[in-house]
């Protein structure tokens, strides 16, 4: 599949066609199932941002209202299903070989056009500069100078001093400013970039009905794990010891509902993602609305080995 290319419809819709649309069946049927409990949906489906699992790159409907819980639905309380259709099982193999989540695909999409789009710009101004480089310009200071003229251009010089500058054509301004800009032009094809995290997110809940406090720990530009005994100056600052059992947000594999699990810090080892982790000390509780803003994040896979 192209990738990026000097014409941008065919990579373009290579990466859109990974992403399956929202159903528009699946959501009529959210929204009526939405208003049945005397409110809306939220503005716009989300793309639910999973870890290599068969559900990776779908779109779910959400209500922060609560919702009677329905065969299909998960979160604490509020309607939130599915509304497009699982990705074939080559579009997550190729998804998997990019190396990059559903995310990382959308931003690499919106670079990819302003990309192009700024190629095509510096493409039509050289072409002009190009065109104009061709034909005679015939303005008051690039006229050609007949023989019979010289001697007058020549006293010209002498008046106005034989190191004064001469004014430059605008054209040739143009031509100075393309060929000094800074700005490499798109050439050929570009293989995708794995979008860097450079720090990693961990939303903790250290009090009841309260928010979350976000901490963040720095991470290399090509690790793909952290383990959180690394960061014990961190941990320390908050009070938190490496043998203190805590609470994380993650995805339970046979019902697929958030659930807390039960980990010790120093044991704890979290795949590198976009996403922030969730988690909480023993006894805190966090609000109902506090749960609806950081349940769609919960955490895939294991939390105490990197395989």
């Amino acid at each position: 599949m192209p990738l990026v290319s000097d014409e941008p419809s065919a990579e373009l819709m290579g990466y859109v066609n990974l992403i399956a649309a929202p159903n528009r069946e699946l959501l009529h049927k959210a929204q009526l199932h939405c208003i049945s409990n005397g409110h809306l949906l939220e503005n716009r489906p989300e793309l639910a941002i999973f870890d290599d699992t068969p559900d990776r790159g779908r779109y779910v409907a959400k209500c922060s209202k609560s919702h009677a819980q329905n065969p299909g639905e998960y979160g604490p309380g509020a309607l939130c299903t599915f509304v497009s259709d699982a990705l074939p099982e080559e579009d997550l193999s190729y998804m998997r070989g990019l190396d990059v989540s559903p995310k990382d695909l959308i931003q690499c999409v919106e670079t990819i056009r302003a990309d192009v789009r700024s190629h095509h710009i510096e493409k039509d101004i050289a072409a002009d500069v190009d065109h104009k480089r061709r034909i005679p310009v015939r303005d008051k200071y690039t006229t050609v100078v007949p023989n019979q003229r010289i001697g007058r251009s020549e006293g010209s010089r002498a008046r106005r001093g034989n190191n004064a500058p001469r004014p430059i054509s605008s054209t040739i301004v143009l031509e100075r400013m393309i060929s000094s800009s800074s700005r490499p032009m798109v050439t050929g094809r570009r293989q995708p970039t794995r979008l860097i995290t450079f720090q990693i997110e961990v939303r903790f809940f250290f009090k009841n009905d309260q928010a979350p406090t976000s901490i963040f720990l720095p991470i290399g530009s090509q690790d793909d794990f952290i383990r959180m005994s690394d960061y014990g100056a961190h941990w320390k600052t908050h009070d938190i010891e490496f043998d203190e059992i805590i609470l994380v947000l993650v995805v339970d594999q046979s019902t697929h509902l958030p659930v807390w699990e039960p980990v010790r810090l120093g044991d704890w080892v979290s795949a590198v993602r976009v996403e922030p982790l969730i988690a909480r000390h023993y006894g805190v509780e966090p609000a109902q609305e506090q749960m609806l803003e950081v349940y769609r994040h919960a955490y895939r896979g294991s939390l105490t080995t990197s395989v």
